[in-house]
């Protein structure tokens, strides 16, 4: 029974440690089902480990993009 990945939905969770520094971590939820029984799923998270660079521009993202929108829309 050949397993396929129908649906991933990914966390991004930001927090800032003692010092003030931002910290990321993500999740990635899986959802997965088999071509012969296309009625059954089933779930599984998984941690996501990332590079210092994939950190660094999620860190970036956050700063430029996600923190101005969310100050407008506090």
């Amino acid at each position: 029974m050949a397993k396929k990945i129908n649906r991933i939905v990914i966390q991004i969770d930001v927090t800032r440690d003692e010092l003030g520094e931002i910290v990321v971590s993500e999740m990635a939820d899986l959802t997965i089902g088999a071509d012969e029984y296309p009625e059954f799923e089933s779930r599984k998270g998984i941690p996501i480990t990332l590079t210092p660079t994939q950190e660094t521009a999620i860190i970036n993202h956050i700063k430029n993009v996600v923190l101005p929108q969310a100050e407008l829309n506090k």
